[in-house]
């Protein structure tokens, strides 16, 4: 097949956009997203670092974004893999296998990296942030929200209240770092397309 069809074209352009997309898309959510969340109460005359909303609303706004952000993500980091690969393959029998496919699966991999990093380095904190963000819901289909506690469990909800701006600078560090995948996948995309 020649790299001048259409479809090998459109390939290019998927794999490199959708990654470029990808990378951005995550980058803003620890840029954007998170210092917005945690944003302190407006005050004249009292300045405060302390977030204007309590740590259990701003872990469910999380958990908003993060159960969108791990779908949307992982399906444009498959499919700028699947256009990088569909690139490679097409090129196997001609002159620019070696290199140019080389490029495209490197591309393709170091993409798809998000999913493995998520699972083997973030997975703790989001563990972390989720149960915060949940621990009240059991409460609330029961209809018991309302209903006294005892001071051991007031005090470990306030030690984890007290955890949660961490858990969150943590969280935005580690998804930033995690942006650089899709980011070099569409930077060696786009090589392997002009230089090649």
């Amino acid at each position: 097949m020649s790299d001048n069809t259409p479809s090998y074209k459109v390939a290019q352009a998927v794999g490199i956009l959708a990654s470029a997309f990808a990378s951005g898309g995550i980058l803003s959510l620890s840029t954007l997203t998170i210092p917005a969340l945690t944003l302190p109460g407006r005050s004249e005359t009292i300045k405060s670092d302390t977030p204007a909303s309590s740590p259990s609303h701003i872990t469910h706004q999380w958990l908003n974004v993060y159960d969108k952000g791990k779908i949307i993500f992982p399906s444009l980091a498959l499919t700028s893999a699947v256009a990088y690969s569909y690139l490679a393959y097409t090129l196997r029998h001609t002159a620019s296998a070696g290199r140019v496919g080389r490029l495209y699966l490197i591309a393709a991999a170091t993409t798809i990296t998000i999913v493995p990093f998520t699972l083997g380095v973030m997975l703790p904190v989001n563990k972390r942030l989720e149960a915060h963000a949940t621990r009240d819901d059991a409460a609330e289909k029961e209809g018991k929200e309302g209903m006294a506690m005892s001071a051991e469990e007031e005090a470990k909800r306030a030690r984890e209240d007290t955890e949660v701006p961490g858990l969150l600078e943590k969280w935005s560090y580690l998804n930033a770092g995690r942006s650089v995948f899709p980011l070099a996948g569409a930077v060696i995309g786009i090589t392997a397309v002009l230089f090649y």
